[in-house]
C-alpha cells in the first residue's frame, strides 16, 4: 500500500509528494484552532513557499491560494493542493 509506494517515490526522488498528500489528511483531523495554525505554517513551510525543503509540484495560482487560505487556516486550505498532488500519484 502507501508505504510501498513511498519507497518507490524515494527512489525517484517524489517522496514528498506522499509526505505532503499524508500530511494534508492529518491536518483536516486537528480540531484546535492553536493547533491548526501552527501546522498549516509547517506545511507551508516545508512543501508550498518558495524554495522550500520539499517543494511539490503544483502551479502558482494554487501555491497563491495556499498562501491566502493559510492566513486564517481552515480545515480544508490545502484541499486544491492536495487534489493535484493526488492526480499525480
Amino acid at each position: 500500500g502507501p508505504m510501498i509506494y513511498k519507497t518507490y517515490l524515494k527512489i525517484e526522488h517524489s517522496d514528498e509528494n506522499i509526505e505532503f498528500w499524508l500530511a494534508c489528511k492529518a491536518y483536516k483531523k486537528i480540531t484546535s484552532q492553536r493547533k491548526r495554525i501552527s501546522m498549516a505554517r509547517k506545511r507551508f513551510t516545508s512543501y508550498i513557499q518558495p524554495q522550500a525543503p520539499k517543494d511539490i509540484n503544483i502551479d502558482s495560482p494554487v501555491r497563491k491560494a495556499v498562501i491566502r487560505n493559510i492566513e486564517e487556516p481552515t480545515q480544508s486550505c490545502f484541499d486544491e493542493a492536495q487534489r493535484i498532488i493526488y492526480t499525480y500519484m
